[in-house]
């Protein structure tokens, strides 16, 4: 009678956890769960290197499935990447896990000061990190934050500790505390919330419209705790006095005098105070035509079949319209042309180019105040491209042959010849021409080193292209 054995390889149950977090000092435990055909081997290794039972490290492998490795006074110098691996005369597996200390809270974004405007809301806001889990708690001096004021909520969510107020009032005023606390340790910051009454108009200045050369003035009244601070910005940079421009504050009353605007623009008053700033914007609207302050290129060079792009920029009163022509004769969007005008820009593309396409492109900006144009002359290039190629070829031995292709494309156009991948170079029995658009090398006195693979290759502005044939030279 015939018996067989079959030894079953180890297998893990369970593997180890791949991240063990451990409190510095306490002692850290990795296990796993395994089975297999006894005699089952069990090794421990740190960062590759094996490790035995001693003071530091306990190993245990009970009932032969679940094998121990206790890390005793768990410190900075066991973190490490631990390794069990589990054999018997049939196999071998490995399971790998990171040892790493658990991360007293700390606050890599602290929350800070912040002046509040009465009415308004407010955030404090820190960002931690640290083991989990967090806890986090908030004080205002020294009193926990409750849940019972509507206006306050607090939130923890992806390591970051919020406390918003929705409608800040003058109790909500104080020193808060935000306090960060796991297994590791704790840690807190301070922050405080300063409420005060804002700046605010009392009235606004309204949008004008003046004459070039004469001038305006613009006034606002406005109200808030002291120190009040105004200053006058003319499309968004700001406005320091000057021969042109006046500036004043008394009263409360905040006004701007300019002395023979030219051009229109947007006037921005802004007040400000220790508790915040508002802002107002009045428009002064000067009539002046339209003018470029960016003309279109002189030329513009266009490879056939790509996109071409006329780009200028006008300046003038509004309405202003923008019309296209092309030799005098005015254009509209369609398939060949996209025309835009946003921001005092004026574009107009020119899609998949042609030779029919050159010319002479004019923009015209008209308003009621004037018109302007500037032009471009564009030119398409077209690359080679080959009308008539050349033939595969039989010539006697000894005999003459002309191999040629006719070209089309935008001059000036350069053509070589090569033969099996070498220059061909004029000699006594072979000359080269290029003349009318036709493109000819011709071989006298033919001889077998002749025969070959010949490649004609045209190049200009807008590309390249090349054609092949074979010479096949036959004995007599």
């Amino acid at each position: 009678m015939c018996y067989s054995l079959f030894l079953e390889p180890p297998k893990f149950v369970m593997k180890l956890d791949s991240t063990k977090l451990a409190l510095n000092g306490s002692l850290a435990t990795l296990e796993c769960k395994v089975t297999g055909s006894p005699e089952i081997s069990i090794r421990w290794y740190k960062n590759e290197t094996e490790i035995s039972s001693n003071d530091k490290y306990q190993m245990t492998f009970i009932d032969s499935t679940v094998a121990y490795l206790e890390i005793k006074s768990f410190e900075s110098a066991d973190v490490a990447d631990y390794q069990c691996c589990i054999s018997n005369d049939v196999g071998r597996i490995t399971s790998k896990a990171v040892a790493k200390l658990k991360d007293p809270p700390l606050f890599v974004k602290k929350v800070e000061n912040t002046t509040a405007v009465l009415g308004s809301a407010v955030k404090l806001q820190g960002t931690l990190k640290g083991s989990a889990p967090l806890t986090v708690q908030w004080f205002k001096d020294s009193e926990i934050v409750r849940d019972d004021d509507p206006n306050i909520t607090t939130t923890f969510e992806n390591n970051i500790a919020i406390l918003a107020i929705a409608n800040v009032a003058i109790n909500h005023g104080g020193k808060y505390t935000c306090q960060a606390e796991n297994e590791a340790g704790k840690q807190k910051c301070e922050a405080t919330v300063s409420v005060q009454e804002p700046a605010r108009f009392v009235e606004k200045p309204p949008s004008i419209s003046v004459t070039a050369g004469d001038s305006a003035t613009l006034e606002c009244k406005v109200s808030g705790s002291p120190d009040l601070k105004v200053k006058w910005f003319r499309d968004g940079k700001e406005i320091t006095g000057s021969r042109k421009c006046k500036i004043s504050f008394k009263d409360n009353v905040a006004a701007l005098k300019i002395l023979s605007p030219s051009q229109s623009a947007k006037y921005t008053c802004q007040v400000s105070n220790d508790a915040g700033k508002v802002s107002c914007t009045a428009a002064l609207f000067v009539k002046e035509p339209p003018k470029f302050v960016m003309k279109l290129d002189s030329t513009k060079l266009a490879l056939n079949g790509s996109l071409a792009t006329l780009e200028c920029k006008v300046t003038g009163s509004p309405e202003i319209s923008i019309r296209w022509y092309k030799n005098e004769t005015e254009i509209s969007s369609n398939d060949k042309y996209q025309m835009t005008f946003i921001d005092s820009v004026a574009k107009l593309q020119i899609s998949n180019c042609c030779v029919e396409d050159s010319g002479d492109y004019i923009c015209q900006a008209s308003s009621e105040a004037g018109s302007d144009r500037c032009s471009c002359l564009v030119t398409v290039k077209e690359p080679p491209s080959f009308v008539q190629k050349m033939d595969n070829t039989n010539v006697l031995l000894g005999g003459e042959v002309s191999l040629q292709c006719v070209l089309k494309g935008s001059l000036p156009m350069t053509v070589s010849w090569m033969k099996d991948d070498h220059e061909i170079k004029e000699s006594e029995h072979v000359l080269i021409s290029f003349e009318n658009q036709t493109a000819v090398v011709y071989i006298s006195s033919v001889q077998l080193k002749h025969g070959g693979k010949y490649t004609c290759h045209a190049q200009n502005e807008a590309g390249s292209q090349k054609c092949t044939a074979v010479l096949a030279v036959k004995g007599v």
